[in-house]
């Protein structure tokens, strides 16, 4: 049955709100797995010929360290959050 010319059709609606977790679980898990691969780099190229790997390797390293205690911060503000909201 084909709707006619002046009939009003209405759209699915709004959509879902995702899951506000989400992003900070995923946030602090690849953080958490960036900074296991990292320190094994690390110690893989423990050598003296290797000075720049082992550079990049640390600082990768300190980065994943600050992306996993920010995600840290996020989950505690949005508990908060949540907490008020009641």
């Amino acid at each position: 049955m084909t709707p006619e010319p002046n009939q009003f059709i209405p759209g699915p609606g709004a959509p879902k709100p995702r899951p506000s977790w989400v992003p900070i679980i995923a946030t602090i898990l690849c953080a958490i797995a960036l900074g296991i691969g990292s320190c094994f780099g690390f110690v893989i190229t423990l050598q003296p010929q290797n000075r720049a790997f082992n550079s990049a390797f640390s600082t990768l390293f300190l980065l994943c360290i600050v992306a996993f205690f920010g995600g840290v911060i996020w989950a505690f503000v949005r508990l908060i959050k949540n907490s008020r909201r009641g």
